[in-house]
C-alpha cells in the first residue's frame, strides 16, 4: 500500500521505522524547510507543496496532527484519506504504533464479547443504583481514593473503570467496583465503547487525548458527561492538544477543576460560553485521616526514615519529576550560611515515577556538593507512611513549574509544616480561606526565605496552627464527597 508520512520529528522517525516494511512510503512531509532534501531511513523529506495533486492516503506522525489535518484539508485532501499515528507503550522495550483514521467513527471495532475486556467479568444486574463509569488511562491514587471513598460512603453508587493500566485491578478494592475494562489499543477502546450499556454518568479523569478522540462515542453512552481538568492536561498542554480536546469539552455537561484559579484560566482559553458548565470540585485527600490515626511519636518516625537527629527537616518537592526543579532548589540550599546548613536535613521524596532513575541519580550527584545533610527517598510510600512523614517534616518547598493543587502540600499543611510555594502556582484561593503559607515570586528568592524561617521556625509554626482545621474542612473526603455525589445526580 502506498502512503505518505507527514512529520519528521521523533514520532515521524519512529513511525517510518515501524511502518517501512508494512507500507510503501513514497516520501515524508515536514513543514520545516531545513529538513527538505534530507532523509529518514532512506525516505526523502519534502515540503507540503508536493501534496497539491496527491490523491492517496497520508499518515500524520506529529503531536500537531490537529493543525496538520486542517492544513491538508486546505490542500484539497479529504478527511477520509487522513490517518494519524499513535505511539503505544513499550512492548519488551520496543515502541509499537497504531494507525488510526482521523475521525474515530471510521475506526472499525473488533469482534468479541465485552466480558473479554473486563478484568472482573461481572454480570450486569438490574439495580436502582447510580451507575458511574470512570475513565483514567493510567492508575492513579486519585482514582483509587475517588472509587473507594465514594463507594464506601454511598451505598447506592456502583462504579466501573476504563483504563489501559492492568495494575488498577490490584490497587483499587471496593464492594461498589463492578467492572474494570482494560484496553491496550485505540481499537480495543473503540470496541469497549461500542459494546457498553448506557451509563448514568461518565466521569473522565482527566481530559486525556484518547477521550477526546472518541468524544462522540462517549457522549452517546452516558446520560451525564463530566470532565475533570488535570494540571498537566491543561497547564502543560500544547495549543494543538488543547484544540484537539475542544469538541469533547463542548459536549460535556460539567467541567470541574480543583480551584477557582484553574477554572478562570480554563475559561480564558476556551471561552466564557462554558461558564454554566464549570465548577470547583476538589478531590479529597485521604492521607489526612491517616495523619489523625498515627500513633508513633516523632522520634520513632524519624528513625523509621533513617533520620537519627533533631535537625530541621526541609522537604524538597514530592516526586521525581523534573518539573519540581530539584537542582535549582539545591542551588538555593547551597547559598545558606554554613552554620544554618548544619542545622537542617534536606529530604527529597522521589518515590515516583520510579522510571526516572537517571534524573534521580543526577539529583543525588548534585547533593554531593551540598554541605547540609541530605536524604533521597526512593522507596514507594503507602498512605500510612506518607502520613508519618508529613508529621515530621518541618518545612516544605513546593516550587514546581505548574500545578493545579498538590495533595502532598495539603498533607504537609495539615500536619503543621511551614510551606514555601511559588507564587506562580494557582493557590490564591488557599490564602483567601485563611490557610497560612509563604509565597516566593522566584526560586532565586528561596534561600532568603528559608533562612528567615529556619531562624524563626517556632514563630512560623505558630502561624500554621489553624491550617489543620481549615485544610480538613476543605480537602477531606468527609467534606468533599457530597459535592462529588451531587455531580453524579441525573
Amino acid at each position: 500500500m502506498d502512503t505518505v508520512v507527514f512529520g519528521a520529528s521523533k514520532l515521524g522517525v519512529g513511525t517510518i521505522g515501524y511502518l517501512k516494511d508494512r507500507y510503501n512510503i513514497l516520501y515524508c512531509i515536514d513543514n520545516d524547510e531545513n529538513k527538505w532534501g534530507t532523509e529518514i531511513s532512506g525516505i526523502k523529506i519534502m515540503g507540503p507543496g508536493v501534496l497539491e495533486n496527491y490523491k492517496g492516503e497520508i499518515i500524520i506522525a506529529s503531536v500537531y496532527y490537529w493543525e496538520i489535518s486542517k492544513q491538508l484539508y486546505n490542500l484539497g485532501i479529504p478527511d477520509e484519506k487522513i490517518y494519524i499515528s499513535k505511539r503505544k507503550k513499550k512492548d519488551n522495550g520496543i515502541y509499537k504504533y497504531e494507525i488510526l483514521p482521523l475521525d474515530s467513527r471510521w475506526l472499525e471495532a473488533i469482534d468479541g464479547d465485552l466480558s473479554g475486556f473486563d478484568l472482573y467479568h461481572e454480570e450486569e444486574a438490574a439495580s436502582g443504583n447510580k451507575k458511574v463509569l470512570i475513565f483514567c488511562s493510567d492508575y492513579s491514587s486519585y482514582t483509587k481514593q475517588l472509587v473507594e471513598n465514594m463507594c464506601s460512603i454511598y451505598s447506592d453508587v456502583e462504579v466501573s473503570i476504563i483504563t489501559s493500566d492492568v495494575s488498577t485491578r490490584n490497587n483499587i478494592s471496593s464492594k461498589g467496583l463492578k467492572h474494570i475494562y482494560l484496553y491496550d489499543t485505540y481499537t480495543g477502546l473503540k470496541t469497549i465503547l461500542e459494546k457498553l450499556p448506557v451509563y448514568d454518568v461518565m466521569q473522565l479523569l482527566w481530559i486525556e487525548e484518547p477521550w477526546a478522540y472518541f468524544y462522540s462515542q462517549i457522549r452517546k453512552k452516558c446520560r451525564k458527561l463530566n470532565l475533570n481538568v488535570g494540571g498537566s492536561d491543561f497547564y502543560r498542554a500544547k495549543k494543538s492538544e488543547r484544540e484537539a480536546k475542544r469538541r469533547l469539552i463542548e459536549c460535556a455537561d460539567n467541567v470541574t477543576a480543583e480551584n477557582q484559579e484553574t477554572v478562570n484560566a480554563f475559561l480564558e482559553y476556551y471561552g466564557n460560553g462554558l461558564v454554566s458548565k464549570m465548577k470547583v470540585l476538589p478531590f479529597g485527600v485521604e492521607v489526612l485521616d491517616y495523619i489523625k490515626r498515627v500513633t508513633l511519636d516523632k522520634m520513632q518516625i524519624r528513625k523509621k526514615f533513617g533520620i537519627n537527629n533533631n535537625k530541621i527537616i526541609i522537604t524538597c518537592g514530592h516526586n521525581s519529576k523534573i518539573e519540581h526543579q530539584h537542582k535549582k532548589i539545591i542551588g538555593e540550599l547551597k547559598k545558606l550560611p554554613l552554620n544554618m546548613q548544619q542545622q537542617v536535613i534536606c529530604v527529597f521524596p522521589m518515590t515516583y515515577p520510579s522510571e526516572n532513575k537517571d534524573y534521580i541519580n543526577s539529583v543525588e550527584k548534585e547533593l554531593g556538593n551540598l554541605k547540609a545533610e541530605s536524604l533521597v527517598l526512593r522507596d514507594f510510600m503507602d498512605f500510612e507512611e506518607m502520613a508519618e512523614y508529613a508529621l515530621v517534616s518541618d518545612i516544605m518547598v513546593h516550587v514546581q513549574t505548574t500545578d493545579q493543587l498538590s495533595s502532598t502540600m495539603l498533607e504537609e499543611m495539615y500536619a503543621g509544616s511551614v510551606v514555601v510555594a511559588g507564587s506562580w502556582l494557582p493557590y490564591e484561593s488557599l490564602h483567601k480561606k485563611g490557610i497560612f503559607f509563604l509565597d516566593i515570586s522566584s526560586i532565586d528568592n528561596l534561600s532568603g526565605i528559608l533562612e528567615e524561617v529556619i531562624i524563626n521556625i517556632d514563630r512560623y509554626k505558630l502561624k500554621c496552627k489553624d491550617n489543620a482545621s481549615l485544610v480538613y474542612e476543605n480537602s477531606s473526603w468527609e467534606s468533599v464527597s457530597g459535592k462529588w455525589y451531587n455531580m453524579w445526580n441525573i
